[in-house]
């Protein structure tokens, strides 16, 4: 049972396959750690405007660089360096069949996996985590030890006090006043939460009122700061995102750059990848900008 072994779980670092887990003792719980030898590295260039959704841009150039966007592998992540416009990251790629062999195997000799990964420069980068199912039993032994040790505590001291009738009465009261007390917590809270959604729902509808009638200054704005060399093709207002597609002669980066100078736009990341089109010779890119402040005239 957990809290009575010196560990929670065994370490089991596996260095090649087929799998060894060696004897296993009926529901135990392993933390698997891969050698960097079983694993693939492939290394990306990113731009470093797609930091704040690295992960995303990370899953579209590898899905569409892995030969059937990737079905069967599943890859991790780490940034190998920071350079001045770009992130150097290295993808670490395994097949989904290995980790599911590994999980076979453990489970065949009635273990538990817990997490499997793989220890890149003192940085675990998880392909399986089942903490949240596995460490239920521990967590529930650590709230009955935890009460258990409390209620003693609480017994030793109270035999040090009179159990008479009054005292008995005195209990019940607390009791009764706690349930009380409860009940009207319970009450508060319910009328606490119908005011902030009441609260949340006027901020959207002022939200939406506000993009819906400044369509007009956001299409003035972008056709005041965009050259001559770049050109909105479509563009979508949702509340406060604003999506926009379109070609330019110059990098998709200025494109960003003079996005976000405008003061109505907190944030702006790429949608998807940046391509040359061979027909109009300029780069097409997908972009969203986040609206949270107040949308002035640029010239303002």
């Amino acid at each position: 049972m957990p809290g009575f072994s010196a560990e929670w779980s065994r370490n089991l670092y596996i260095a090649s396959l087929p799998v060894d887990t060696g004897p296993l003792t009926r529901g135990e719980i392993v933390d698997v750690t891969l050698a960097q030898e079983l694993l693939l590295t492939r290394e990306l260039t990113i731009p470093i405007a797609a930091k704040s959704d690295l992960s995303k841009a990370v899953d579209v150039n590898m899905r569409q660089s892995l030969p059937e966007n990737g079905t069967g592998l599943a890859w991790r992540y780490r940034i190998e360096k920071h350079e001045k416009s770009s992130l150097r990251v290295v993808i670490y790629l395994i097949k989904k069949k290995t980790l599911e062999q590994i999980e076979n195997v453990i489970a065949a000799k009635h273990g538990k996996v817990r997490t499997i990964s793989v220890t890149v420069a003192c940085e675990p980068l998880l392909f399986s985590d089942y903490r949240r199912h596995v460490d239920r039993s521990r967590r529930l032994w650590d709230v009955v030890a935890a009460s258990l040790f409390v209620g003693s505590v609480l017994l030793v001291l109270w035999r040090g006090f009179t159990e008479t009738t009054t005292l008995r009465n005195d209990i019940a009261l607390l009791e009764q006043m706690k349930n009380e007390l409860s009940a009207n917590a319970i009450v508060l809270r319910q009328q606490l939460e119908e005011e902030t959604s009441f609260q949340t729902g006027v901020i959207q509808d002022v939200d939406l009122f506000v993009s819906e009638h400044q369509r007009l200054s956001i299409i003035f704005d972008l056709t005041e700061i965009l050259d001559q060399e770049t050109w909105i093709s479509e563009l979508i207002i949702s509340g406060s995102r604003v999506s926009f597609s379109g070609f330019t002669g110059s990098e998709a980066t200025d494109v960003m750059e003079k996005i976000s100078s405008l003061p109505w736009v907190e944030r702006v990341d790429l949608a998807g990848p940046v391509t040359f089109d061979s027909y109009s010779r300029k780069n097409r890119f997908d972009l969203a900008a986040v609206i949270e402040k107040p949308r002035r005239h640029a010239s303002e």
